[in-house]
């Protein structure tokens, strides 16, 4: 699993749910609008891959700001098998929502994710088609860290400013055909 994660302030680890929102922007926060603090279902987006998790960060600009020290790409992988609800394909067909996971405007596409949260209380997420890339995403749920998916360590963790991260990072950025942000 790779996941951006901003170092900041107030902001959840790496590792941990984000308890506020519905976020904008955020297609499967399956939290309670309006959006405030200490809600009780938590979510943390994380793509299948590297290329997933940047490009579903930085859809809307396009361009990957490696100048900021706060941003870090983690690498790694679950300590057990993840139970994933897998919305990629027959599923919305099957249930009523034919392409609707990709396509629906987020009040919709959230209060589906609440629903699944709800009714398979069991399940550590949703597996979800990406859509930039069209790779595979995750938003897991409150379950994930319960019985935590998460190592205690990353296998790979690094800030988008380090250098040893540049080579991966130019490739992800020349494969989409975006910009890399040096701040000058």
């Amino acid at each position: 699993m790779w996941r951006l994660h901003e170092h900041k302030a107030g902001r959840p680890g790496w590792d941990e749910l984000r308890y506020f929102g519905p976020v904008d922007g955020q297609r499967f926060d399956p939290q309670e609008p309006p959006t405030g603090p200490d809600k009780a279902q938590g979510v943390q987006y994380v793509g299948g891959t590297a290329l997933v998790a940047l490009t579903e960060t930085f859809q809307r600009s396009r361009v990957i700001p490696v100048h900021n020290p706060a941003l870090w790409l983690y690498g790694w992988e679950p300590v057990r098998p993840m139970r994933l609800l897998d919305i990629r394909s027959d599923f919305g067909a099957s249930n009523g929502a034919s392409a609707a996971f990709n396509s629906a405007d987020k009040a919709t596409t959230r209060a589906w994710a609440r629903a699944a949260h709800q009714q398979w209380s069991d399940i550590d997420g949703l597996l979800y088609t990406a859509k930039v890339s069209g790779g595979d995403a995750i938003a897991l749920f409150t379950n994930a860290a319960a019985d935590s998916v998460w190592p205690d360590n990353p296998d790979y963790a690094r800030a988008l400013t380090d250098p040893a991260a540049h080579s991966g990072l130019l490739a992800i950025a020349g494969q989409v055909h975006w910009a890399l942000d040096y701040g000058v």
